[in-house]
């Protein structure tokens, strides 16, 4: 089984998203001096990115999993190759797979 190409180079292009890329944003909505916050920002924009790739598509649907009170992880659903993507980082996944 092939994994869905789009999926794959839109995942890389949503993961590419970085700090430096938020910090403009971040800085001036939120503070300046006081970066706490910066990284779930990035998961943020990370996950409406993911959204923003796939609107309306029978394919493909997004779900975005709740982790708490902070942060969540986006999955891209191949609903055709029955699939999914998670987009974590590896030692989030490793800690979820140690949970379930």
């Amino acid at each position: 089984m092939k994994p869905n190409p789009t999926i794959l180079h839109a995942a890389v292009d949503v993961m590419s998203t970085t700090a430096r890329d938020v910090r403009p944003d971040f800085d001036a909505s939120i503070a300046s001096v006081n970066h706490t916050g910066l990284s779930q920002a990035v998961w943020a924009r990370r996950g409406q990115q993911t959204t923003d790739k796939f609107p309306e598509n029978d394919n493909i649907k997004i779900r975005h999993v709740q982790r708490g009170g902070f942060w969540q992880f986006e999955a891209v659903v191949d609903v055709q190759q029955r699939e999914v993507f998670l987009l974590m980082t590896h030692d989030n996944l490793k800690a979820l797979q140690k949970k379930i």
